[in-house]
């Protein structure tokens, strides 16, 4: 599980290449119909992805983060690496609040694992998006937060009404990265909503890198 986890982060690491379909040329004006085809570009402030994350390790190379993230497995800790300002971290769990993270670091301490709990926030941004990019990070936000709260499993269908509604390739780069783990889920095979939860931030933070 881990490989197929470890092969899907290796075809994402890549800086994902955003067409240039919506941004207009100074002194060009496009026609209105071209305007609703592609959809005009404003500025949006999106909000943070806030939480707390179970931290097993910080590494400066990818494959010694894939390497402990194996090691987390074999006890049955599903791990994601996620790459930020040049470092690989590995996260192992996460939470809404820091208690609860604190919580879920004492059920691995006898495994005799180093884990401990930070704070971990995608930032606020300002940026230049279409009205329908926007509405679909909006849904974005609230169906993440839903699930960090949450504890049954009932945001599936959400899910795949999302996956189904990317308005443009930036998010595309988010719901490429999202379809092989909701065929898992639903396979049965991914059993971890902290891990997809992660996954999702972690998609989420880099779609939004121009």
């Amino acid at each position: 599980m881990l490989k197929m986890f470890s092969n899907l982060d290796n075809q994402q690491t890549s800086e994902p290449q955003y067409s240039n379909q919506y941004n207009s040329t100074s002194g060009d004006m496009e026609s209105d119909a071209e305007d609703k085809q592609r959809g005009a570009k404003e500025k949006y402030t999106l909000q943070p992805l806030q939480m707390f994350v179970l931290q097993g390790g910080l590494f400066s190379e990818q494959v010694n983060a894939e390497s402990g993230a194996e090691q987390f497995l074999k006890v049955g800790h599903a791990g994601v690496v996620w790459e930020r300002e040049g470092q690989y971290f590995l996260f192992v769990g996460l939470a809404e609040t820091e208690q609860q993270a604190k919580t879920l670091v004492k059920s691995m301490q006898d495994e005799s694992f180093e884990t401990f709990v930070k704070p971990l926030q995608v930032d606020e941004i300002t940026i230049e998006l279409s009205k329908a990019e926007h509405t679909w990070y909006t849904k974005f936000h609230t169906l993440w937060q839903q699930m960090l709260k949450q504890e049954d499993d009932s945001y599936e269908e959400q899910l795949k009404k999302l996956i189904g509604d990317s308005p443009s390739n930036r998010t595309d780069f988010i719901v490429q990265g999202m379809e092989p783990l909701l065929k898992q889920l639903e396979l049965g095979n991914l059993k971890n909503k902290q891990q997809l939860l992660l996954y999702m931030a972690k998609y989420y933070e880099q779609s939004l890198k121009e």
